[in-house]
C-alpha cells in the first residue's frame, strides 16, 4: 500500500425523511437495517472535533491507497450513525463504480480510516442527544 496526498471534497448530507417528524425540524425514519428510530435531520446537527478541517486531516492523513489502485479515481459514498454518545457506528461505503454487492479496496480502506474518528458532538433534538445518520461522499 502507498500513502498518497488527496484531494477530496466532503459534504454532509441529511436525507429527506422516509416516515416520521418529531417536530418541524427534526427528522427520523425508522431503519429496518437498524431496528430502530434514526434521525436524518436535527436541531443541532453532530459536529466532529475541531470541524470538518479536523476530519479532512484525519482523512489525509491516513488513507492509504490500496496497492493497484494508486490511481483511483471516483467517489466513495459513505453513510455512518453517530449515536448519542457521539461514537460512530454502522460505517458503511460504496464507490459505486461497478455492480458488485462487495466493498471495493478502496471502500474497505475509507471504512477503516472512519473507524479512527474521534467521538462527535452528539446531535440534538428537541436538547436531547439522538442517533443521527450522516452521509459523506469522498471525491478523489
Amino acid at each position: 500500500m502507498t500513502r498518497t496526498k488527496l484531494l477530496i471534497v466532503f459534504t454532509s448530507l441529511g436525507l429527506v425523511s422516509y416516515a416520521g417528524t418529531t417536530k418541524d425540524t427534526c427528522k427520523s425514519r425508522y431503519d429496518e437495517e437498524l431496528k430502530r428510530e434514526i434521525f436524518t435531520f436535527v436541531d443541532n446537527m453532530p459536529k466532529y472535533p475541531g470541524g470538518e478541517q479536523e476530519l479532512f486531516k484525519l482523512f489525509n492523513k491516513n488513507f492509504v491507497y490500496p496497492k493497484g489502485q494508486e490511481e483511483f479515481q471516483a467517489s466513495i459514498y459513505i453513510s455512518f450513525v453517530i449515536e448519542p454518545d457521539g461514537s460512530t457506528t454502522n460505517i458503511n461505503a460504496s464507490s459505486r463504480m461497478s455492480h458488485v454487492e462487495e466493498p471495493t479496496l478502496a471502500d474497505k480502506e475509507a471504512i477503516r480510516v472512519f473507524n479512527l474518528m474521534k467521538k462527535w458532538e452528539a446531535g440534538q433534538c428537541d436538547g436531547k442527544n439522538v442517533a443521527v445518520k450522516l452521509y459523506f461522499p469522498i471525491k478523489f
